[in-house]
């Protein structure tokens, strides 16, 4: 019983403290006039599969050039992170990265973060695929007044990484049209073992799914996990391909994990070109490292599973 209270406890004061945030969105109306009005920034997403480089890209764009970004910081006041920032102006403060996470979480408070609290605001937990008519049209006024506040804040191109943002494409398109996107792709068979090595770390097995769920999630749950974790990994780029068909390619720029591992500075000095066609441009901050030490492709889980993998992959090319 002694150990059950301060679990209560702890339960009681931690939804105090999500309503608390939930209530301080209101103050991200101030001074803003016009909701619909052109944003500041346009602001810039980060997407992909799980498991694809997508956090090291994030370190590396907010460490080569002077951007703003939602920081561990900013998600301790998820509910008005405008406050944050102009306040304190996180990336002020931000040394660079040691490009060290720990499956997307990094240590720090003025590091990048994925702040999903903050998303959570404005959409479901699950299912987590929302097609553009499924989204709350009163919570897409609600981001659309909370980007204003937080770009103003901010006064400096801003870039966001939440992978589930992946499976939202259609709704923040329609609510913030000046965004663009920056999609991490990385080998098919080295994504999805390590999908299944993350799902062992985490759960201690294979079988329970890990990460983003794609519109076809009930039906990949029944299927054996050599093919959920595959197909998990095409769906989700298939729905970024029928967005980037559907809005327009030129707002969308693939970046390779192995080309960002082998060369961090043209990878973000192409990602810089692809940006100052829309307008938004960069400041230089830090130096990166001269190349990082790619994940190799070679065998990650036991023999059987992975060529279970590797003739399933090759069979349904």
């Amino acid at each position: 019983m002694r150990k059950a209270i301060p679990k209560i406890f702890r339960k009681i004061l931690y939804r105090g403290y999500v309503r608390l945030n939930h209530l301080i969105g209101f103050t991200e109306k101030f001074g803003i006039k016009n909701p619909d009005a052109p944003l500041p920034f346009k602001p810039v997403f980060i997407i992909g599969p799980p498991r694809t480089g997508s956090t090291l890209l994030y370190q590396c764009l907010t460490t080569r050039y002077k951007f703003a970004y939602l920081s561990n910081l900013h998600c301790l006041m998820f509910g008005a992170p405008w406050l944050v920032e102009y306040l304190t102006h996180p990336s002020e403060h931000y040394p660079g990265s040691n490009f060290s996470s720990d499956h997307g979480s990094t240590r720090g408070l003025y590091s990048p973060s994925e702040c999903g609290e903050f998303w959570y605001r404005f959409f479901r937990r699950h299912p987590q695929y929302i097609p553009t008519e499924e989204a709350d049209s009163n919570n897409m006024k609600k981001m659309r007044y909370a980007f204003h506040a937080l770009l103003k804040a901010g006064q400096k191109p801003y870039i966001f990484k939440n992978l589930p943002c992946a499976l939202r494409i259609g709704p923040l398109h329609q609510t913030l049209p000046e965004s663009v996107f920056i999609v991490i792709n990385r080998d098919e068979l080295d994504t999805a073992q390590s999908i299944l090595l993350s799902r062992e770390k985490k759960f201690g097995d294979y079988s329970t799914w890990y990460s983003l769920e794609p519109p076809e999630i009930k039906a990949l749950k029944k299927e054996p996990i050599h093919i959920q974790a595959t197909e998990q990994v095409r769906s989700i780029y298939k729905l970024i391909k029928r967005y980037e068909d559907t809005i327009g390619s030129e707002y969308f720029h693939h970046v390779s994990y192995q080309d960002l591992c082998r060369d961090p500075e043209q990878t973000c000095q192409n990602i810089r070109d692809f940006l100052r066609d829309h307008q938004i441009n960069l400041a230089d901050r830090y130096e990166l490292p001269e190349y990082f030490q790619a994940q190799s492709k070679t065998q990650k889980v036991n023999e059987s599973l992975y060529q279970q993998m590797k003739f399933y992959a090759d069979k349904t090319k």
